[in-house]
């Protein structure tokens, strides 16, 4: 029986060395330099994250190897799990937390765009939309990733059960699939619109530096 697990790979926001000239160049950079950091914490939740998907599914693969006769080992290895995921929806909170700090720091490009004029005005408005498109983005993930969770930890709590309906594992599995899709669906879009940023980002720095 084969459960999907998210392979949690999601890009930042990269920030190149630039030497900062004039103050429209100077106030992208330290906008978006405030966004870097504020996503610190989302970059280590991610990798906490990764690790503790590849911890539970290396606990699920060796539950699903036992047999009736190991009912208590079972019985201690779904509690493993299902605390697993308690653990993982925590460090999503601490993400979650990072990404709308990160989103309350993009508010200062308004005020970049008021002091920009020309090609530069119109590109650093089209970033500021990526961004509010890469933030919507991972909402759309956080609220995918609990509902998957939710139906990981249901499917746990029924592998715990006496006498588990096999139609019924296989059905939570389905839908645990098809969730699992819809996460790896939004993190690629997420990552592309992540790629499209940064692309625009030093697009921009190489084209305010021309003009000093």
């Amino acid at each position: 029986m084969k459960k999907g697990f998210i392979a949690l790979v999601v890009s930042c926001i990269v920030l190149t060395g630039c030497s900062f000239g004039g103050s429209v160049e100077k106030k992208l950079s330290d906008t978006m330099t405030s966004m870097s950091d504020s996503e610190k914490a989302y970059r280590d939740a991610q990798a906490e994250l990764t690790k503790l998907e590849e911890r539970e599914q290396e606990l699920f693969k060796s539950t699903m190897e036992l047999t009736k006769e190991d009912d208590d080992q079972v019985k201690g290895n779904v509690e493993e799990l299902i605390a697993s995921v308690d653990n993982r929806l925590k460090v999503l909170d601490k993400e979650l937390d990072s990404i709308r700090s990160s989103k309350d720091t993009a508010v200062k490009l308004k005020d970049v765009i008021e002091k920009a004029d020309g090609k530069e005005k119109e590109d650093i408005k089209t970033l500021q939309e990526l961004l509010d498109k890469r933030y919507d983005l991972h909402s759309s993930f956080s609220e995918d990733y609990k509902s998957l969770a939710a139906k990981q930890k249901e499917f746990y709590e029924m592998l715990d059960r006496e006498n588990a309906d096999i139609d019924q594992l296989k059905e939570k599995v389905e839908e645990i699939n098809s969730l699992n899709g819809k996460v790896k669906s939004v993190i690629e879009d997420f990552n592309q619109t992540t790629k499209e940023v940064n692309t625009l980002k030093d697009k921009l720095f190489s084209s305010l530096n021309s003009k000093e």
